[in-house]
């Protein structure tokens, strides 16, 4: 396949993708809930996914039971890893927080691909603020650790 179809194919996915994000934001959360359970590789029961959150590659997401992303996340699956983002067992993400498993290995001429996997552990709460150390509470009322940047780069 030459490049002009290649980067046609992608044009076309990241169009598709673009507008079935803007359709899941004005879909009501049980719709929306349904549709990850449908493509996500994992999503356990009474997990979700906040609204204005964008995913790259949908069925590279695995989410543990009890466990959400808050609205605004980011989550940048590669396409050359077989693995993408596992989140945990009672786990929250506050909004806005970025993950990115996909990257170009800089001290090479050519800049290839470089890929991994992030996973976050079981009760893990993770925020994008330096200054947020109270704790949580969900329904089931187990506590989890609310981790600031730097434990969040230690534990994961």
């Amino acid at each position: 396949m030459n490049y002009k179809t290649q980067r046609f194919l992608f044009v076309c996915y990241k169009s598709i993708a673009n507008y079935g994000w803007i359709f899941l934001d004005i879909m009501p959360q049980f719709v929306r809930t349904l549709i990850f359970k449908l493509f996500a590789k994992r999503m356990g029961a009474g997990s979700s996914i906040g609204y204005g959150t964008r995913i790259n590659y949908l069925s590279k997401l695995s989410i543990g039971k009890q466990s959400g992303l808050g609205e605004g996340c980011l989550v940048l699956n590669s396409f050359f890893s077989k693995d993408g983002l596992s989140i945990g067992n009672n786990v929250e993400v506050s909004p806005r927080v970025s993950f990115i498993m996909a990257g170009h290995d800089y001290t090479k001429p050519n800049l290839p691909h470089t890929s991994g996997k992030i996973i976050v552990e079981d009760g893990h709460t993770h925020t994008h603020t330096h200054t947020h150390t109270h704790t949580h509470t969900r329904k089931n009322h187990r506590r989890r650790r609310l981790l600031d940047r730097r434990e969040c780069n230690n534990y994961c």
